[in-house]
């Protein structure tokens, strides 16, 4: 089951091989160039950047609602249109970082994919906020850490990913349930 854990690091290969990036070629990412800024970054991401602020109220509270009503993909998709959503004020905003650089169409499906993801996590690992909020500063941090987004094609890139593992996830689900399994 590696291709779970493989959409970050492709997502950020994707980005450095692309080649068009806004960033000059001479400067990388200072994460990638100074390594030690990782640990900080985490927990600056964790604490500041939303995934501690979000992770309670998505998984902790709105998908365990969601699931009472509807099966895990249904589930998902509703709170994966909630979430991107909720970050559409930030693309609003001159010179927010990634949001102000971000086309909003291809935001929204990667959110629902995501989601998609977040919630397969949640699931198979007993409701666990600590692998929510581990998965939710992970994604964060890596949009940072690997220059994906200040290439062209940055976030079309990221969607295809996470579509491709949405894909496969949405199937091992649908299986599960055909097979008695959640």
């Amino acid at each position: 089951m590696v291709y779970r854990h493989a959409a970050f690091p492709i997502v950020g290969c994707c980005g450095v091989l692309d080649g068009r990036s806004d960033r000059p070629r001479d400067s990388p990412s200072e994460v990638l160039s100074e390594p030690w800024i990782l640990f900080p970054a985490f927990f600056s991401v964790l604490f500041i950047s939303g995934p501690f602020e979000e992770e309670s109220g998505w998984r902790g509270y709105a998908l365990s609602c969601l699931q009472a009503k509807f099966n895990a993909l249904v589930s998902s998709f509703i709170l994966g249109i909630v979430w991107a959503l909720w970050h559409i004020p930030q693309f609003l905003i001159p010179g927010n970082g990634m949001f102000y650089k971000t086309p909003i169409w291809p935001f929204i499906p990667t959110v629902v994919a995501a989601t998609i993801l977040f919630t397969w996590v949640y699931n198979n690992t007993n409701g666990s906020l600590l692998a929510m909020l581990l998965m939710h500063t992970t994604f964060n941090l890596s949009m940072f850490t690997f220059p994906v987004l200040d290439t062209s094609l940055g976030y079309v890139y990221v969607l295809g990913v996470f579509t491709v593992a949405a894909i496969v996830v949405a199937g091992s689900i649908e299986r599960g349930h055909k097979n008695g399994q959640s």
